[in-house]
């Protein structure tokens, strides 16, 4: 069964100014069926100590004919416990999506790690996709909640910005967290770094078993570049609110001048332009309602500056 999804990604990138850089790309085509994931792709990949590898699969894909199958043997969990390794970064921004199948019966599960190959584990969020369709879990202390389709493939995306020490998680174009990064699930101080994600072979419990199918991860440094100019906007161009729900306001007091702007979405792709130049000192209120809910890029350019802002529509 095939879908295709809002947050599917294009190999490259093509913003307008600065190419943004893709980490990892995988669609587990190169793979054959019954390959292990970690002991393939060591360099991406991991097993959490104490537990096992993830297999490549044919029984359901959104891309070609494989993705990883991530089945518990008992409704405790395990033995799959298989992690995307992320690269303890702890400066910058970053997006990373994938694509997710559960079916019906059965339940899915994956957390965020704060140190890429943990011990006795640094979480900043846990999220369980519950029989049924119900999404539950933590992050910073607050619950997690939300919906998903079971048989069918959804989207996951994240968005991680270490310099303003936030994040976001959006399954099925639905945003289900907003956090602060720095925290671990409890709400306690935690390491504002990203890790890995932890692919465990889990369904939420007596009586549901884990199984879950992944594929198409895509892994991209956001990182914001000031492509011209010696000094930023950013302390004179305000972007809010993020996350947005139908209005996202653009206040400019660039001393510069006018400033104009583009919306571009994670595949590259210029969604929305202003019909004019946002004026110094003026705060321009643009309507968003006609976005699909998801990530997507803001660039503005005021005088010889260049730069771009992450932006969550509801």
């Amino acid at each position: 069964m095939k879908r295709t999804l809002l947050f599917a990604f294009s190999a490259t990138l093509l913003f307008a100014a600065n190419a943004q850089t893709v980490i990892y790309s995988d669609d587990f085509e190169s793979y054959a069926a019954g390959d292990m994931v970690a002991a393939t792709n060591p360099t991406n990949w991991a097993i959490w100590a104490g537990g096992a590898d993830q297999v490549i699969s044919t029984a359901f894909a959104n891309s070609g004919t494989n993705s990883i199958a991530c089945i518990a043997t008992a409704a405790a969990g395990g033995p799959g416990d298989l992690l995307l390794r992320l690269g303890d970064k702890t400066t910058g921004s970053y997006a990373l999506t994938w694509n997710m199948y559960v079916p019906t019966g059965k339940g899915g599960y994956f957390n965020i790690q704060h140190i890429e190959i943990p011990a006795a584990g640094s979480f900043a969020a846990e999220v369980i996709l519950q029989d049924g369709g119900a999404i539950s879990g933590m992050a910073a202390g607050d619950s997690i909640t939300g919906t998903y389709p079971q048989d069918a493939w959804f989207s996951v995306a994240m968005a991680f910005d270490l310099t303003a020490m936030t994040a976001v998680i959006m399954v099925d174009g639905n945003m289900v967290s907003s956090f602060a990064f720095n925290t671990l699930t409890d709400g306690a101080a935690g390491p504002n770094q990203l890790g890995s994600i932890d692919f465990f072979s889990y369904g939420g419990g007596t009586p549901t078993v884990g199984e879950f199918y992944v594929d198409d991860v895509v892994y991209v440094d956001m990182s914001t570049d000031i492509s011209v100019g010696e000094n930023s906007a950013s302390n004179a161009v305000s972007i809010y609110p993020v996350p947005a729900d139908n209005v996202l306001s653009i206040a400019n007091g660039n001393g510069n001048g006018a400033a104009s702007w583009q919306l571009i979405d994670l595949n590259g792709r210029v969604v929305m332009t202003a019909g004019h130049t946002v004026a110094a000192g003026t705060t321009d209120h643009v309507d968003i309602s006609g976005l699909a809910s998801g990530i997507y890029m803001m660039e503005i350019e005021s005088g010889n500056m260049r730069e771009r802002h992450r932006i969550v529509r509801n």
